[in-house]
């Protein structure tokens, strides 16, 4: 049970009847609400990012007018071309992988990355480049973040960034 002082700055002071219902609301319903917010950032609102693997071979057949220009909206900062240059451009990558046999189609993101010319697909290899970069899930920086914590401990409190950096 939290404590009642009339003072106390440093701690959060849930109003609970039990020990089990002050955990609850100090610290489940706060994990909880963490969880759903880091899904749905990494999730749903980055999720057209992913439209880019209808760019792949074996696929790209099957890309929608409204998937081409949702490619365009989301990596428009990254693209040398409007809407209508990008549209020819995947009308002529898509023209080159239908008239290939699909036995001889590249079967993963790095071998059509080897295929597609940058001077004939510039957007193409662009966000299929990106793509490639794109990280599956942020587990790795997180957990090197966790780690940090034991090398900066309440003793070695006062140590300078460069420090720590060559100590990480």
């Amino acid at each position: 049970m939290p404590r009642r002082g009339g003072r106390q700055t440093t701690r959060a002071n849930h109003p609970a009847n039990t020990p089990k219902q002050f955990w609850k609301v100090s610290l489940y319903f706060a994990f909880m609400d963490h969880i759903i917010m880091e899904l749905e950032s990494h999730l749903i609102s980055s999720e057209n990012r992913f439209f880019a693997q209808y760019l792949l071979p074996r696929v790209v057949g099957n890309i929608t007018n409204e998937q081409i220009a949702t490619l365009v909206e989301t990596f428009e900062t990254d693209l040398a071309c409007n809407l209508d240059e990008f549209s020819r451009e995947v009308a002529r990558w898509r023209t080159r992988w239908c008239i290939t046999p699909r036995d001889q189609m590249p079967t993963s993101l790095c071998e059509t990355l080897d295929e597609v010319s940058p001077v004939l697909y510039p957007s193409v290899d662009t966000i299929l480049s990106i793509m490639l970069t794109m990280p599956e899930t942020s587990a790795t920086a997180e957990r090197s973040f966790s780690v940090l914590r034991r090398l900066n401990t309440y003793v070695r409190s006062s140590m300078k960034n460069d420090r720590l950096s060559s100590l990480a």
